[in-house]
């Protein structure tokens, strides 16, 4: 007996899915520069970042914010070869304005990593006590500075001898009011009077410190083993005072790590290697026991270097419960979102922000800073390091390539025939220059056909709701999947509330 049903997809909170029969409600196959975070009725293309104003010739490899709300950006001068630091007032505000030239070094030799870390850094000094603290240097000898933000210059601390060049992945982290570096084998220590110790701490001599958070009153360490024939990751619980000993540790069985996070009391860890990303979590005390992360595992990703990253410390930042990270994939590279839509719903996994209009692959994130309602990035292409900017609070123009993909639809019953004979569009009411684009595919070709066009000429006078005929071309057919992409104008966007799927299924041979 041929049965008539409709497939109703009007939750997409649960973001990407690697599992693409998955029966999580809200599941996607692919989510790409949508809002799946802020409303449950509805979902509708994210805010995209454009192009930020920097003064002539300069490049940006990392951004600070320091405590009367400046936002700092470090880099390179191109036009001599000099490193450049850049600061806009207000930078958490609405419309902070255009960044102008803070510092530009003397000396054309030494000079920043596209890697290398920048940090707002607050002293107990009587006088002068704000600085910036970034790493210049050349081949294998690298120096931890400060620019003096009130006296206007630049100091050198000494030489971080953990790089060498071979693995340049510095990080600094401001942690209770002092400055730790990573580099190496060693843990650098600024303390809150500007005295610098080198080596505060010095890791297993296999190991290589990644990034360094705190959690409670002493820190987590994530560290890399430097034989590449051993695939692990490990973490060091550390007081912040011993030379040499730690607390506790416990291992991954992942290699590639790229940073840790403390959210909410978890510890969130991103490793990456042979194409593969996984997060891994664990209770923020020592003692506790690593687990993955469930229905998040991102494959073609790009192969890792010495100076390349997929990921890093200073490409990650948070907003409204909702870690946004960047990410350098083979084909879609660009800033991801891990978060939840309410507290009772599992975390969800996307692709955010893209850096240029048709281009996934060349624009590699290398910074990440979200400051009150800001988003400031910056992005490598392989020869220029570029930045952009979002305004969120400020009028913000929403993408035109928002996408999302639906897991299988088989009603489950995979062995039988059916027929789509109607497909359905939800939203809310479409303003001028907006459409959504509906596509099908069907029994995993891989390959979607275009079905309809819903713009606010038609759809609007349908209350909402709008059915597309396509009787002959889905026959005969397993399963089903629908693509849905959304055409913003400017800040308008449609917002999306469900789609239907109208089939037959036919009697099992």
């Amino acid at each position: 007996m041929i049965k008539e049903i409709i497939l109703v997809i009007n939750k997409f909170f649960g973001g990407i899915t690697r599992d693409d029969k998955s029966k999580t409600i809200g599941a996607l196959s692919n989510a790409e520069e949508v809002d799946i975070f802020t409303n449950a009725d509805f979902i509708q293309a994210e805010q995209i970042v454009s192009a930020d104003s920097m003064p002539a010739t300069t490049e940006i490899y990392g951004y600070t914010a320091g405590d009367d709300d400046v936002v700092y950006g470090y880099g390179k001068e191109t036009a001599a070869n000099k490193l450049r630091i850049v600061s806009v007032a207000s930078g958490g505000a609405d419309n902070p304005g255009d960044f102008a030239t803070l510092f530009t070094s003397a000396d054309a030799t030494n000079l920043p990593s596209i890697v290398s870390d920048f940090k707002f850094f607050r002293t107990t000094e009587a006088s002068n006590p704000t600085k910036l603290l970034y790493i210049k240097g050349t081949g294998t000898t690298w120096n931890l500075y400060n620019y003096n933000i009130g006296a206007g210059t630049e100091t050198s601390y000494g030489q971080l001898t953990g790089l060498t060049g071979s693995f340049m992945r510095p990080t600094i982290k401001i942690i209770y009011g002092e400055a730790f570096i990573c580099h190496g084998q060693y843990i650098t220590k600024v303390d809150n009077t500007n005295v610098f110790t080198e080596k505060a701490f010095t890791l297993p001599k296999e190991w290589e410190a990644i990034d360094i958070i705190p959690v409670s009153d002493i820190a987590l360490i994530l560290a890399r083993n430097k034989n590449k024939l051993v695939n692990e990751t490990r973490c060091f619980w550390w007081d912040l005072t011993a030379a040499n000993s730690f607390e506790d540790s416990f291992s991954l069985p992942m290699g590639g790590p790229q940073w840790l996070y403390n959210y909410k009391e978890v510890i969130h860890v991103l490793c990456s290697i042979n194409g593969i990303a996984k997060f891994y979590l664990s209770q923020a005390y020592p003692g506790s026991k690593p687990i993955e992360m469930p229905n998040f595992r991102l494959t073609g990703l790009a192969a890792e270097t010495s100076t390349q990253p997929i990921s890093s410390p200073k490409m990650i930042s948070s907003k409204d419960g909702v870690i946004y990270f960047g990410l350098y994939k083979t084909d879609k590279t660009g800033i991801y979102a891990l978060g939840q839509l309410d507290r009772d719903k599992a975390n969800a996994f996307i692709l955010s922000k893209r850096f240029a209009t048709a281009d996934y692959v060349n624009h590699k994130p290398t910074a990440l800073l979200i400051h009150g309602s800001n988003y400031y990035a910056a992005y490598y292409d392989g020869a220029t390091a570029s930045t952009a900017r979002c305004e969120s609070n400020n009028s913000p123009s929403r993408s035109s390539q928002a996408l999302i993909e639906t897991v299988i639809q088989d009603a489950d019953r995979p062995f039988q025939d059916k027929q789509l004979i109607r497909a359905y569009l939800s939203a809310y009411p479409l303003t001028a220059s907006t459409s959504l684009d509906l596509y099908i595919d069907s029994d995993f070709s891989g390959s979607y056909t275009q079905v309809k066009r819903a713009d606010n000429s038609i759809f609007n006078s349908l209350n909402g709701v709008l059915g597309l005929f396509k009787p002959t071309a889905f026959n005969n057919k397993k399963s089903f999947k629908a693509k849905v992409l959304f055409t913003s104008s400017t800040t308008n966007s449609p917002k999306l509330q469900a789609i239907g799927l109208r089939i037959l299924i036919k009697p099992a041979s």
